[in-house]
């Protein structure tokens, strides 16, 4: 996210594997798959051009994936935390997602509080008391 130059290059004939992944606000685009095969299998991407949107399914382009900066928001690396309106948040595929995001904790959680246990797409599973309370803002 919001990185220099492209953020998947791919040049060769080889095929791509992406899920429940956001690549978006990238300087150069999103997504360079010139040379992508039909062996491809992109699924529950989000990315901000449509460039991403290759042998896709269930993808989503938006203006803005409603990120906080990179910071340390739990586990050994730093992360984009979602943003409380951010469309990442319930929009992944429990089918595909990993048990833990990056930080090691579990998916899926309910990150909307709709009483639905949906992973999120990207790095960051919302749904942790503290990811969560002020989610409506202020009571």
């Amino acid at each position: 996210f919001n990185n220099q130059g492209v953020g998947i290059f791919l040049n060769d004939n080889n095929g791509v594997y992406i899920s429940n992944s956001i690549i978006a606000a990238n300087s150069e685009g999103d997504c360079d798959f010139t040379e992508i095969t039909n062996q491809s299998d992109n699924q529950n991407n989000i990315d901000t051009d449509g460039s991403c949107n290759v042998f896709a399914s269930n993808h989503i382009t938006v203006d803005d994936p409603l990120l906080e900066p990179l910071a340390f928001n739990g586990g050994a690396t730093q992360t984009h935390h979602p943003q409380p309106a951010s469309p990442v948040i319930d929009a992944g595929d429990n089918d595909i997602c990993a048990p833990v995001d990056q930080r090691g904790r579990i998916r899926p959680q309910d990150g909307d509080l709709n009483g639905s246990l949906v992973c999120d797409i990207g790095a960051v599973e919302v749904g942790e008391i503290k990811d969560v309370i002020f989610n409506n803002g202020f009571e």
